[in-house]
């Protein structure tokens, strides 16, 4: 039925108000009980909506007899094979993805060329290197010249195993580790995923060892970065009192209700009562016991918190911080695991005075 709906389509034109109904031949019999009443889809509906627009009938031709059609459907060479599967197809296009080929003694650069022209022209600066290499590569011990197999020169770039090698210029690395790691493309990787971007293209001594200072001191990742370490503080119980009570304005309350203390007339008795001593002792015991429970349940419940906490970090005044944002009442969706960094003004027994200020600099030193 669809095959129809796109023939009559796109022959309306010649179709549509003819003055005699004209005959579709399909070796689909069913389709000969179209115009029957019958329940109809959704679908259905808007086709017959639509074949009401032309007079026609619909006639049954067996597909043994009918092979012209089958010929027109059939045409061998507009049949695909899975040699022609997305052939010339480019699936990624230069215009949107960076193209860089790179083999082992050869490497074909096509992005980054401001970069590149930065570091040629500080491997002008160290020209001595390839020099070196060279000297050793032709007049070195056997041994020597093996190893320089890795190295090679092309278009003014020193490779070692088909690597850009970057001279000894900080700024210029941290360049390198900038694209790797702040840009949109990069997403921030953690410092191994970083690591394994940067060797893709590039080599120097120590990399490894400079991309990780980099990443560890990234503004954007220190914001965002939830951290896994177990919560800082371990617990600190109460002091166990040493009394009903505490003395705090060392005035009664009747004192402080009636402007005078109370007059007792009661005589004191100067003798002794076994009975009452006995008590008095009960109750000394009493409250001795009470307080070695205590004890022992603030120890017990101390080492059974700082299993799962680990050790307060020490801050000293003027040192900078990162503030911790999941107290602040504001949407969890978008915001910053961490805020700051914040100096430290003032250093108090359980906490810490901060100050705002501009966001360090964590551009490896």
């Amino acid at each position: 039925m669809l095959a129809i709906i796109r023939a009559l389509q796109a022959w309306r034109h010649y179709l549509e108000g003819l003055p005699s109904v004209f005959e579709i031949q399909s070796d689909h019999k069913n389709l000969e009980y179209w115009k029957a009443a019958q329940n109809l889809t959704r679908r259905q509906a808007r086709w017959a909506l639509y074949l009401s627009r032309f007079d026609f009938v619909i006639a049954h031709k067996p597909g043994t007899s009918n092979g012209r059609a089958d010929a027109l459907s059939r045409r061998p060479d507009h049949q695909k094979d899975d040699a022609d599967d997305n052939l010339n197809r480019v699936m990624l296009q230069p215009d949107r993805f960076r193209v860089l080929a790179a083999k082992r003694g050869h490497m074909s650069v096509v992005p980054e060329k401001a970069l590149l022209r930065r570091i040629r022209e500080c491997g002008e600066r160290e020209q001595e290197v390839a020099e070196a290499l060279s000297k050793l590569d032709k007049l070195g011990p056997a041994r020597l010249q093996n190893d320089l197999v890795d190295w090679n020169t092309e278009q003014g770039l020193l490779l070692y195993r088909g690597r850009v090698y970057v001279p000894k210029d900080d700024a210029l690395r941290a360049e390198i580790v900038r694209i790797h790691h702040d840009l949109p493309p990069a997403g921030h990787p953690g410092q191994a995923k970083t690591v394994e971007l940067v060797t893709r293209n590039y080599w120097w001594p120590g990399m490894a060892k400079f991309i990780k200072d980099y990443v560890e001191t990234c503004d954007t990742c220190r914001r965002g970065k939830t951290s896994h370490a177990k919560p800082h503080g371990p617990l600190q119980p109460n002091e166990i009192p040493d009394g009903p009570g505490q003395v705090v304005t060392w005035y009664s309350p009747f004192y402080l209700m009636y402007g005078y203390e109370p007059q007792f007339h009661v005589p004191m008795l100067s003798t002794t009562v076994p009975r009452a001593d006995e008590r008095r002792e009960e109750l000394r015991q009493a409250r001795e016991d009470a307080t070695s429970a205590l004890t022992l349940a603030a120890e017990r419940m101390k080492e059974y918190y700082d299993r799962y906490v680990s050790a307060s970090p020490e801050f000293k005044e003027g040192q900078k911080v990162w503030l911790d944002t999941r107290n602040f009442r504001v949407s969890w969706k978008l915001v910053d695991q961490y805020t700051g960094p914040y100096p430290v003004k003032r250093k108090g027994v359980t906490e810490y005075i901060a100050h705002s200020t501009q966001p360090a600099d964590h551009s490896p030193q």
